[in-house]
C-alpha cells in the first residue's frame, strides 16, 4: 500500500534529521540556530507522520478480523499518547536559537535522550507493527 511507503519514507527523513542534529551538538553555541531549525523540521515531519498513523493505520488495523493486529493498534496508540506530549514539551523547549542557548547546560543530553525515545519507537514500528500490518492489510 502507498501509505506504508509514505510512513517508511517519513521514518527515513526523521532518522536523517536526528542524525544531522546530533552531529551539530558538539558545538552547541555555533550550531544552535541549525539545531533549532532541525527540531522544527523534525516536528513537522513527525506531525504529518502521526496524522497518517492516526487517520489511516490504526483505524484500518482495528477494522481487521485479526485480533493480534487490533490489540497492537491499541497498544501503539496508548504508547504514542504518552510520548506525544513529552515530545511537544521538548519541541517547545528547543525550537528556537534562544531556547537552545538558554538550556545549553542540558540541551545535548536532553536532545539525545528524546531522539533515542523516538528511534526506539520507530524501530518498533519498522520491525513489529508495519510488517504485521502489511501482511494482514494487503
Amino acid at each position: 500500500m502507498r501509505k506504508f511507503v509514505q510512513m517508511k519514507d517519513a521514518h527515513r527523513s526523521l532518522y536523517t534529521i536526528m542524525d544531522e542534529t546530533e552531529l551539530l551538538l558538539d558545538n552547541l553555541e555555533a550550531n544552535s540556530s541549525l539545531i533549532a531549525k532541525n527540531i522544527s523540521r523534525l516536528t513537522g515531519v513527525l506531525k504529518i507522520h502521526l496524522t497518517n498513523e492516526d487517520k489511516f493505520l490504526y483505524p484500518a488495523m482495528k477494522d481487521t478480523v485479526d485480533s493480534k493486529l487490533k490489540k497492537l493498534a491499541t497498544q501503539y496508540e496508548i504508547e504514542m499518547g504518552k510520548l506525544g506530549p513529552e515530545f511537544l514539551s521538548f519541541k517547545d523547549k528547543y525550537n528556537t536559537t534562544s531556547r537552545v542557548m538558554s538550556h545549553s547546560d542540558t540541551a545535548k543530553s536532553e536532545i539525545k535522550r528524546m531522539f533515542k525515545k523516538v528511534r526506539v519507537r520507530m524501530d518498533k514500528e519498522d520491525h513489529e507493527l508495519y510488517p504485521l500490518a502489511e501482511s494482514v492489510m494487503k
